[in-house]
């Protein structure tokens, strides 16, 4: 494994045309970094909401020093949200 250069998702494999699928490389395909939403480990979610709006599709990758230690999807926020309000009732 090396170091973290992009992000890829479906979305992004969906643009890449079926004949050209077999030829190109996941980092053609990808969104580089700098594109590419983060946090820290102790951000509050609440703090990514905004950002995940305009985040490279809609995930953030979450990095400690120079390593990626996780990845926030909107599904995981909804999960969050939702358990708060279960919790809550």
């Amino acid at each position: 494994m090396g170091r973290v250069s992009g992000l890829i998702t479906l979305s992004q494999l969906r643009l890449v045309p079926p004949n050209e699928r077999d030829s190109t490389l996941v980092r053609d395909a990808a969104i580089p970094l700098g594109h590419v939403t983060t946090a820290a480990p102790d951000e509050p979610v609440t703090a990514l909401l905004q950002r995940m709006q305009s985040a490279a599709g809609g995930r953030v990758l979450v990095v400690e020093g120079d390593q990626v230690v996780g990845i926030v999807a909107p599904a995981d926020v909804t999960e969050v949200i939702e358990a708060r309000r279960l919790a809550a009732q």
